[in-house]
């Protein structure tokens, strides 16, 4: 269900609100805002990403005992994902290839990491007959994706950063940007 017209900001701001918890490390709280978000607009991936990264999160917060069910439930998140929306977008494939760079799972990593640019290479494609040819990627073109990202990759990390800052205390313009 895509959310109407005026729930797209408060999807949005259920989202933001769980990135202030995740960021603080609450990743029950996120997961719950997390939620609200999806149940707005469960087409929103950005929600359901993050659950999983918070589930992932919380799983390994202690690395003396990490839970490996939530592990576990949090690569199903991401499966579910992928089957969801299949090959629409690349932004589940690179950050389930981050949970699986941070379990040192190099090869399911760089598979993932592979697949996001597959999926975004063929979106501009798309987007821009002819326009590929000029698109730099460089030599390895997996950590060129992860450093460039896509232009949402880039949007939700500054908007994370602003966050961040503000949570952080680092002044008003970061809060006045949220």
């Amino acid at each position: 269900m895509r959310a109407p017209g005026g729930f797209l900001e408060l999807t949005r701001s259920y989202y933001h609100r769980g990135q202030v918890h995740f960021i603080q490390g609450h990743f029950d709280e996120a997961m719950v805002e997390y939620d609200e978000s999806t149940k707005l607009d469960d087409t929103f991936i950005f929600s359901k990403i993050q659950h999983a990264v918070a589930r992932y999160k919380k799983a390994t917060a202690n690395p003396q005992s990490p839970n490996a069910g939530e592990v576990q439930r949090a690569f199903g998140e991401f499966r579910r994902m992928v089957r969801e929306v299949g090959d629409t977008t690349a932004h589940v494939h690179t950050y389930m290839g981050e949970i699986y760079l941070d379990q040192e799972k190099y090869d399911e990593a760089s598979e993932c990491f592979q697949r996001a640019i597959d999926i975004d290479r063929e979106q501009r494609r798309r987007q821009s007959p002819g326009d590929t040819a000029r698109r730099p990627w460089g030599g390895d073109e997996a950590s060129t994706f992860v450093r460039q990202g896509s232009p949402a990759a880039r949007a939700g990390f500054a908007s994370t950063k602003r966050i961040a800052d503000a949570v952080a205390g680092r002044g008003a313009r970061a809060v006045a940007g949220l």
